[in-house]
């Protein structure tokens, strides 16, 4: 679930719309106040070796050079699926190899991306999609 999605923990900053992990971020806990449903969604298949917890979790800045946090799975010919707060689900064909890479369940290292690949096109992608900065 995007981690951007619902409440985190009790007495947490959620509570003022705000990111318990990424203070930045905007915390949405009811449909009525996500700025537009349709754009974010609530949740997202996840690579496989990314899994660690319920959250699919990135900050929402983007540097020069960045990687995944969590990393969204490509299991249907290099796309995936998602599903959004107005009800809608749709598949998103990712654009580079540092989304699309393969899972070995060995461990979970993402391939890096800078600025100048499809690797941020990707990222940048999903930071539109996933939340927004307070």
């Amino acid at each position: 679930m995007n981690a951007y999605m619902g409440p985190d923990n009790p007495g947490g900053l959620w509570q003022q719309g705000i990111n318990d992990l990424h203070p930045d971020g905007q915390q949405w806990s009811k449909l009525t106040q996500i700025d537009i449903p349709s754009k974010r969604f609530v949740t997202i298949e996840e690579q496989a070796d990314s899994i660690n917890d319920g959250w699919f979790d990135n900050e929402l800045a983007l540097g020069t050079v960045a990687f995944w946090g969590d990393a969204p799975a490509s299991y249907h010919n290099g796309s995936g699926t998602l599903s959004f707060a107005d009800g809608h689900s749709e598949s998103h064909h990712w654009m580079s190899r540092a989304t699309t890479f393969p899972v070995t369940t060995t461990g979970y290292n993402p391939p890096g991306f800078t600025v100048a690949n499809k690797g941020y096109i990707d990222f940048s992608w999903m930071l539109d999609h996933y939340g927004k900065l307070r």
